[in-house]
């Protein structure tokens, strides 16, 4: 029987206003698992390459200034 995972980013705005908690008790609530939880920063190389499929869209700059 195959396994779903799904993938959430609790993007720096949340971080910076503290949602950190409730945004995962809404994860947990709604019946979700967490296999696993790791808090990082990206640094502009890193998000680069994460958000690479969004290049040459207007947003990209504004979108890797945001989450760096």
């Amino acid at each position: 029987m195959a396994q779903n995972y799904t993938f959430t980013i609790i993007k720096p705005g949340a971080v910076s206003h503290e949602y950190i908690g409730p945004i995962l008790s809404m994860i947990t609530e709604t019946g979700f698992h967490i296999a696993a939880l790791k808090m990082l920063k990206l640094n502009h190389e890193e998000a680069e390459m994460f958000y690479g499929i969004h290049r040459g869209r207007p947003f990209y700059e504004a979108l890797i200034e945001f989450m760096t």
